[in-house]
């Protein structure tokens, strides 16, 4: 069943698609927004009521929920299965500068999310990774937390910070480095719980102390 409704100018503002009760279409969106001038702002794909597209035929590995900028270029692409952000791939979120090129991607992992942030150009400028729970800036194994890339050469990083919780740390090593584009090594700090260390020695006998009482807990 459809049900419109519409602006006092006559132009339509929503189209609905129901069945038995509940929002739900299998051949595209089950609702689509309108501006006054008659441009679509929205698209949502629902499936017996819940955000989710996996069984639709138009692109059943699409997004649900799609923004548009008045101009028709997508804004934002959101991605669900049975009401909730997730995908195949992990890719969550999309989000569009209003020329086409991709602002950023969110993905969803087990232990992360991830932000994926890009230039106006379309080069990657940084990976960001955040502890699922707390949603700090954080990373394990020893790999950085963000890595920062270079606008002008393509997948080429120019800097990496290591986090702990939301806060710049690494035992024993650098936490922050910072490459040339040749990717030579520029400059490297110490730091542990965002204080900077410049003594290397200092460094290494507080992160013996941290190593050691991370160990004594049962």
């Amino acid at each position: 069943m459809k049900k419109d409704f519409f602006y006092n100018s006559g132009n339509v503002k929503t189209e609905l698609q129901y069945d038995n009760g509940v929002l739900h279409c299998l051949n595209g969106p089950a609702v689509i927004k309108y501006d006054e001038l008659g441009n679509v702002t929205q698209e949502l794909f629902y499936e017996q009521g819940k955000l989710s597209r996996q069984n639709n035929k138009d692109n059943p590995d699409g997004p649900s929920k799609i923004y548009y900028y008045s101009t028709g270029i997508i804004k934002e692409e959101h991605y669900f299965i049975d009401d909730e952000y997730n995908s195949k791939n992990n890719l969550t979120l999309v989000k569009y500068y209003n020329n086409g090129i991709v602002k950023s991607e969110f993905y969803n992992y087990p232990k992360y999310n991830v932000i994926k942030k890009y230039y106006r150009n379309g080069r990657i400028e940084s990976e960001n990774w955040y502890d699922k729970e707390t949603q700090k800036l954080h990373r394990e194994d020893d790999l950085p937390a963000v890595t920062y890339y270079s606008k002008t050469k393509e997948n080429r990083k120019i800097r990496d910070v290591w986090y702990f919780q939301g806060h710049i740390h690494r035992l024993f090593e650098p936490a922050v480095i910072v490459y040339a584009l040749d990717g030579k090594i520029i400059s490297s700090s110490l730091y542990l719980d965002d204080t900077k260390y410049k003594d290397e020695f200092e460094h290494v006998i507080r992160s013996q102390i941290i190593l050691n009482n991370i160990k004594s807990k049962p």
